[in-house]
């Protein structure tokens, strides 16, 4: 990219911290915005093109600073999704970056290793247990157990 997009975005840049945190417009999500040729893009693809290179086909960035603070709510208001430390981002599939999360109900269900009534979620069943209604996992004993009581 040309000297002057660099000095552009460089100067919508607090990196006086360890996050580099974006100063310019953000979108509705939180993320920082920056135009380019013409174009609204996220702040933090632009960083991590600048200084590291392309992001490989198919592959979004995680802010890794989010998911080392477990103090963070996440959201549109997470101070994190302004962070365009180039450190900071790392290139992950789509459903590695919902399961880093800190507070999706995706990531949760995925870390649990027991069901509610202290069966093992051991991996043998496809998905490690199922989701009923109300969000919780059950193993299949559990599921079986319900079948045959609602009979």
């Amino acid at each position: 990219m040309e000297a002057t997009v660099v000095t552009r975005f460089i100067s919508k840049v607090d990196a006086t911290g360890e996050c580099w945190l974006w100063i310019g417009g953000c979108f509705k999500e939180g993320y920082g915005r920056f135009t380019l040729d013409g174009h609204l893009v996220l702040a933090h693809r632009i960083a991590y093109e600048l200084w590291v290179g392309p992001i490989p086909n198919g592959l979004q960035l995680d802010h890794i600073c989010h998911n080392n603070d477990a103090t963070c709510a996440g959201g549109s208001a997470c101070i994190h999704r302004r962070c365009v430390n180039p450190a900071h981002l790392d290139p992950v599939t789509s459903r590695e970056n919902v399961l880093r999360s800190t507070v999706s109900t995706a990531s949760r269900n995925a870390r649990k290793t027991h069901c509610p009534y202290g069966h093992p979620l051991d991996g043998v069943q496809k998905n490690g247990g199922r989701t009923a209604s109300n969000r919780a996992r059950y193993c299949k004993t559990c599921l079986r157990d319900r079948s045959r009581e609602a009979v």
